[in-house]
Order: structure tokens, then C-alpha cells, then sequence
């Protein structure tokens, strides 16, 4: 059959259609494949590029790491140079000084290499003073540099340095502090960069309280104790890590940093004379100690530092007055040094340690009136240091402690009427200083771990503090020519050490000292202009001293103290109204430190004193002046003026019109514990003065001074019954010198 036409041609458009619509189809699909594959190829090459790129990223990163592995290694290796030109330095130095030492002739040449090496050293400090790193190394390197000079003592005469030590030390450190400053602060979270800030501001405290400088010191001790606190307040597992040291050891290290911290607060609270400031640093320091020590009781430096902290609280409870609270302080030091050192008989440091507790322990035995108890500490302190000393001669460390040994010795002899061997003592002291300041500083210093020059400042110290010591012996036990000459030996060094450098408080304060001692002898000799003029030196001084700091309640006594015996000489000298301003200056600043602060027990009676000498003053002319007019006084002021004209006739030898004026006193019944006991010295200082006309005494002479001992010894009876209580006056008052043998004197004494 055939198709219709018109269907066919429909059916082949049709066809025709579909045909061109797949064509078309097709050709878009190629197209569009050909567009995918292009975007393939792209991306593929993409790929490659970022996989280049990354495998460039990673090995730049490798080169960093490898980099930065390399500059620590060299940085490390840096500092190793460093400290091994330090130590080499310091090595040479002290060859110079020891190889050299008994070369004939060649003290020439031992300068000039010491000048060279010294001048190698100043070399090193200015290299790295230019360098502008600011990096954990350089900060170290320069904290070492600091360390070596205070220990070789760069200020050496003609040296590199003629500043001192201290000056050469406090640059470098001040250097450290300005790189560990930066450093903190850009990484506030970087607690091993917060610990070496601690250590530079400590390193600056140490620099600063050596150079008198007692408030920066405190200062630079309280910004390391804030950064220390910090530390051990944080979490040990999270910081430890930057410190790359286990939690365990980071928690233990910032609990002793901190111990350490409060421990050198106290003592430059101490030594500005915050003693209770300084009680809480202490206490604080001991609470940590306590921790660390019963953490692990097999930590022979835990127990140690335990031990220390207990001797610093005792020290500061006993300058506070709380007596019963420091024995009970050194007897737990003790009892752990005690330990320490038989764990282990050769180890020296425990040994010293030993002899330091039983030294602590005698002091506060002697305070509180254990005499026999004190001797018996000071005994063992003194057969540990002679053990010491002689199994190390040349270790001068041993040779000062050994010194101080017989110093306390001596002291206790003294204080329990055995002058002839306290006299022993002090000499075998002053033998082993006057040995000592002979040395060579440079060479000994290494022993003791201080600079040469501040090793010859302590030398010289030392045997300054003999000299005074033996002073004070020899005038007790009557010796007063040969008292005079030890003070004037005594001055003579302090004037020294003082003029070395002005700005050393403590030199200053030795120096006072030394005039006032010179001031007491020369006073009791009769020499009262000279006495006068040494003790304005020494009000000179002690005014310095306490306008440096007025909150220093410590040199605020030395002012008091200073006026005190000012007014006295002007007293003796009659000049009255000079005496009454002096007293009245001294009565205002007792007044004002008993306001701020209670005074102590020794010193309260003080303010009496004054106010008891002014009043002497102010009716001077009619205590000395007509008898009969004298007892026509008020009788409220009869023993005012019956007292004062007693002290002073028997300073000018009118020996009978004083004895008249003590025996009316003590007539009267009315008289006070001061007066009583000054009438007492009036008959003694009147027994003294009984001197035999020819070879010894005659029976009336031998009877007047027994009367007058006998008059001595009932009116202190009278003293103490009326309440006199300062027995450590009356041990070592000389007015009473010829009393002190007696076993009738000693009986007064408290047992």
C-alpha cells in the first residue's frame, strides 16, 4: 500500500529535525567537554603550582627551624665563650696575684698584668654594652659579667675600673635589667623571661644595698618579690613548660625564689630599722621554708634553708625585744644544723653552719642573763672554728669566723667579771685580724667569694671592731691610757674606711661610733674639751645620717644618743645653757620615736634621763654654788640638786664635798632609783681615787676606801630596792670598776 505523501514528507522533516537537534546536542556536549577538560588541565596544573608552592613553604620552614636551631647553638656556644673569657680572666687575675706574691722585685710587673688583665675585662663589658641584641643570652652573659666583677674586685688600685667594684658591677646589671625589662614585657606569659627579671631586680637590690643605697635596694626587693609572687601563684603545670622543666620542679624553684625574696626583704627592712616590717617578711619566709622542708626531708638544702630561715626570725625577735621567742627560734635552727652536720663530719659548710646556730643560741642566752648557759654555747662555737681554721689555714673565712668566735667568747667574759680572759680573747682576735688586713686582698678574696676591695674593706673593718672591743676591756678593768690608745687605733682605720667612700652609711656609722667610744674615755680622764670636740664629730654624723633617712628610727637613736653625750660634756663643762639646748633636742626626738613606735624596755627610761639633766641644768648654778643655800631648796627638788652636785664635784676631785652631798641625798629618803644609784658610783669613783702616796696604801688610806666600798655596795642595795633594774649598765660601768671583782658586787647581780 502506498504511504501518503504529506505524511511522509512530515515523517522525514521530522527525522531531519531530530537529526539536526542531536548534531546540535552533540556539538554542545563536545564543546562542553572540550570546555571541562580545559578546566581540568587547569586546575591540574593549579594543583601542581600550589603543591610547588607548598613543598617551598615546607622546606623554608625546615630552613627557618634548622636556622633558628642554629643561631641558639651558636648562641649557646656564644655564651660559653663568654663566660670562658670571663673565667679565664678572673682565673688569670688571681694567678697574677698568687704567683707573684713572694717574687723579689716583682711587685712592678704584678701591677702592670694585673692592670692588663683588668683592663681585658673592662674590654669585654664595653663589647657587650655596644652590642644591641636584645636576647635571652646577652641578658645572662651580662648577669655574669656583673658576678665577676664584684668577685675578683675590678676597682683594684690603678685598675681598669677606678670606680670600684660596685660601680662596674651595677653597670652591667643595670644593663641585664634593661634587656630582661624588654624582654618580660613583650611576652608578659613567658614566665621563664618573668623569672630572670626577678634576678636582675634582685642583682640590682644586692648592688644597691652594698652601696648603701638602702631605699632603692628595698625597692628593687619588692618589684622581684611582686614578679615572684606571681610565679608561684600560677598554675605549675601550664608554666612549666616555657621553662621546659617538670611542674614539680618549677612549683618547688618558684616556692624557693619566693622564700629567698622575702629573706632579703627582711634584712634591708631590718637594716632601715622596719623591725616589725622585717618580722613579717621573715615569718613569711619561714612559712615556705617549713613547706619545702617536710616535702622531702631528705633535701639536705630544704633542711638547710629551714635552718637559715629560723636563725634570720630569731635574729629580728630578738632585736624586737621578744626574747623568749627567739631562743625558741635558734633552738630549732640549731637543731637541724646539728643534723646536717652529723650526716656528714666533712662537710665544712655544715660545720659552719653549726657553729653559726650555737653562736645564735649564745647571744640570746646572754641577753636574757644565762651567762653560764652562754659560755658553754660560745665554747662549742668557738671548737668548731678552731677546727675549721686549722684544717684550712689559708681559707680566710675560716680565720674571720674563728675571730668573731673569741670576740663572743670574750663577751661573755667580760659580761660575768672574767676580765683577764675576756682581755685573752680579744687579743687572740685582734692577732687573727691585724693578720688578715695584712693580706693580700686580691688573693683572699676568692676564699670568701667578695671582691678584693670589699674583702680589704671587712678586713679593715674587722680589726677596727678589735680595737674597740679591747678598748672597751681595758677601760672596764681601769686600763684607761691603754684604752685611749686602742680607740685612737679604732678611729684611725674608720676615718679611713669612711673617707674611701662617703656614701658607705655603714662606714659612717662606725665612724660615730668610734668617736663616741673615744669620747667616753677622754671624758673619764678628765679631758672634757677633748671629749666635748669628739663627740660634736660624732653629733656631725649621726645628724647625716639621720636627715638621709628620717624614717630610720635606728639613726634617729644614733641623733639622740649624739646630743645626749654632747649635752653631757657641756654639763661637765658648766656650760649649762649649751648643755639644756643639746638635752632638749634629745628628749624631743625620744618623745617623737616613742610616738610612732613604742620604745623598748632599755630605752624607755631614756626620756626620764633627759628630762632629769635639764632640770639639773636649769638649777646648776645653786647645785654647785653655796651648801646652805642648797639645802634651803624645796624639798621636791633637794634631791635634784643633792645628785647633780655629787656627779659633778667628784669629776673635778672634790672628793669629801661630794660624799657630803650623796650622804645627805640618801638622808633624805626620798631620793629615786637613778639617784641612788649614781650616789652609789660617787662612792666608788671616790674609793678609786684613794692613791697610795709611796709604794701602797696606808692603814688610814686603806680604811677610808673600805669605807667608802662599803658605803657603794649599801647605797646599790638601796638602788635596786627603790627599782633599778639596768644590771647590763651596771655590769660594765666603769664608775663602778672597783666594785666589779668583789663577790659582794656580783651578788646584787640576777643569777
Amino acid at each position: 500500500m502506498k504511504r501518503h505523501p504529506t505524511l511522509v514528507v512530515a515523517t522525514a522533516a521530522t527525522a531531519l529535525i531530530s537529526l539536526v537537534s542531536l548534531a546540535a546536542i552533540a556539538s554542545v556536549v563536545g564543546q562542553s567537554n572540550r570546555s571541562l577538560a580545559a578546566k581540568n588541565t587547569e586546575l591540574d596544573a593549579k594543583n601542581t603550582e600550589l603543591e610547588q608552592a607548598n613543598q617551598r613553604e615546607r622546606q623554608a620552614t625546615l630552613l627557618a627551624q634548622q636556622n633558628a636551631t642554629k643561631a641558639e647553638q651558636n648562641a649557646t656556644v656564644a655564651r660559653e665563650q663568654s663566660q670562658l673569657a670571663l673565667k679565664s680572666l678572673e682565673s688569670v687575675i688571681f694567678d697574677i696575684q698568687r704567683k707573684l706574691k713572694n717574687v723579689a722585685g716583682a711587685g712592678d710587673l704584678q701591677r702592670t698584668l694585673l692592670q692588663t688583665a683588668l683592663a681585658r675585662l673592662q674590654e669585654v663589658s664595653d663589647q657587650f654594652a655596644s652590642r644591641s641584641a636584645i636576647d635571652r643570652n646577652t641578658q645572662i652573659a651580662l648577669i655574669d659579667l656583673g658576678d665577676v666583677f664584684l668577685r675578683i674586685g675590678a676597682g683594684t688600685s690603678g685598675g681598669a675600673d677606678a670606680d670600684g667594684p660596685l660601680t662596674a658591677a651595677r653597670k652591667v646589671y643595670q644593663q641585664a635589667f634593661d634587656i630582661a625589662q624588654r624582654l618580660a614585657a613583650a611576652d608578659p606569659s613567658d614566665a621563664q623571661a618573668q623569672r630572670d627579671l626577678s634576678i636582675s631586680y634582685e642583682k640590682l637590690g644586692n648592688v644597691q644595698l652594698q652601696s648603701g643605697q638602702v631605699t632603692e635596694a628595698l625597692g628593687s626587693y619588692q618589684q622581684c618579690l611582686a614578679i615572684r609572687q606571681k610565679l608561684a601563684a600560677a598554675d605549675p603545670t601550664e608554666v612549666a613548660g616555657t621553662l621546659r622543666v617538670p611542674s614539680a620542679a618549677f612549683a618547688r624553684q618558684a616556692q624557693r625564689d619566693l622564700s629567698i625574696s622575702y629573706e632579703r626583704l627582711g634584712n634591708v627592712q631590718l637594716q632601715s630599722g622596719q623591725v616589725t616590717e622585717a618580722l613579717g617578711s621573715y615569718q613569711k619566709d619561714l612559712a615556705i621554708s617549713q613547706k619545702l622542708a617536710s616535702a622531702d626531708p631528705s633535701d639536705a638544702q630544704a633542711q638547710r634553708d629551714l635552718s637559715i630561715s629560723y636563725n634570720m626570725l630569731g635574729d629580728v625577735q630578738l632585736q624586737s625585744g621578744q626574747v623568749t621567742e627567739a631562743r625558741g627560734s635558734y633552738q630549732k635552727g640549731l637543731a637541724i644544723s646539728q643534723k646536717l652536720a652529723a650526716a656528714d663530719p666533712s662537710d665544712a659548710q655544715a660545720q659552719r653552719d653549726l657553729s653559726v646556730s650555737y653562736e645564735k643560741l649564745g647571744d640570746v642566752q646572754l641577753q636574757s642573763g644565762q651567762v653560764t648557759e652562754a659560755l658553754r654555747s660560745y665554747e662549742q662555737d668557738l671548737e668548731i672554728s678552731q677546727k675549721l681554721a686549722a684544717a684550712d689555714p689559708s681559707n680566710a673565712r675560716a680565720l674571720r669566723d674563728l675571730s668573731i668566735s673569741y670576740d663572743r667568747l670574750g663577751n661573755v667574759q667580760l659580761q660575768s667579771g672574767q676580765v683577764t680572759e675576756a682581755l685573752r680573747s680579744y687579743e687572740q682576735g685582734l692577732a687573727i685580724r691585724q693578720k688578715l688586713a695584712a693580706a693580700d686582698p686580691t688573693e683572699v678574696a676568692g676564699t670568701l667569694r667578695v671582691p678584693s676591695a670589699a674583702f680589704a674593706r671587712q678586713a679593715q673593718r674587722g680589726l677596727s671592731i678589735s680595737y674597740e672591743k679591747l678598748g672597751n676591756v681595758q677601760l672596764q678593768s681601769g686600763q684607761v691610757t691603754e684604752a685611749l690608745r686602742s680607740y685612737e687605733q679604732d678611729l684611725e682605720i674608720r676615718q679611713k674606711l669612711a673617707a674611701a667612700d662617703p656614701s658607705d652609711a655603714q662606714a659612717q656609722r662606725d665612724l660615730s661610733v668610734s668617736y663616741n667610744k673615744l669620747g667616753n674615755v677622754q671624758l673619764q680622764s678628765g679631758q672634757v674639751t677633748e671629749a666635748l670636740r669628739s663627740y660634736e664629730q660624732f653629733l656631725e654624723i649621726s645628724q647625716k645620717l639621720a636627715a638621709a633617712d628620717p624614717s630610720d628610727a635606728r639613726a634617729q637613736f644614733g641623733l639622740y644618743v649624739s646630743l645626749a653625750k654632747t649635752g653631757e660634756a657641756n654639763q661637765k663643762a658648766k656650760r649649762f645653757e649649751n648643755a639644756i639646748s643639746s638635752y632638749e633636742k634629745a628628749l624631743k626626738i625620744l618623745q617623737e620615736l616613742d610616738r610612732v613606735k613604742p620604745l623598748p624596755p632599755p630605752q624607755k627610761p631614756q626620756i626620764g634621763l633627759m628630762q632629769q639633766r635639764i632640770q639639773q641644768c636649769k638649777h646648776s648654778a645653786t647645785a654647785l654654788g653655796d651648801w646652805k643655800t642648797l639645802l634651803e631648796q624645796p624639798a621636791d627638788l633637794l634631791p635634784v640638786l643633792l645628785d647633780l652636785r655629787g656627779t659633778q664635784l667628784v669629776q673635778e676631785g672634790r672628793t669629801a664635798d661630794a660624799i657630803q652631798a650623796v650622804a645627805k641625798l640618801r638622808e633624805l629618803g626620798t631620793a629615786m632609783a637613778g639617784q641612788l644609784y649614781n650616789a652609789a658610783c660617787v662612792y666608788s669613783l671616790c674609793a678609786a681615787a684613794i692613791k697610795p702616796e709611796k709604794d701602797e696604801l696606808t692603814a688610814e688610806q686603806v680604811a677610808e676606801r673600805q669605807k667608802h666600798i662599803d658605803h657603794a655596795l649599801e647605797t646599790l642595795r638601796e638602788a635596786i630596792k627603790a627599782g633599778w633594774k639596768d644590771f647590763a649598765h651596771m655590769q660594765k660601768d666603769h664608775d663602778l670598776t672597783v666594785l666589779r671583782d668583789m663577790p659582794e658586787f656580783r651578788a646584787l647581780l640576777p643569777q
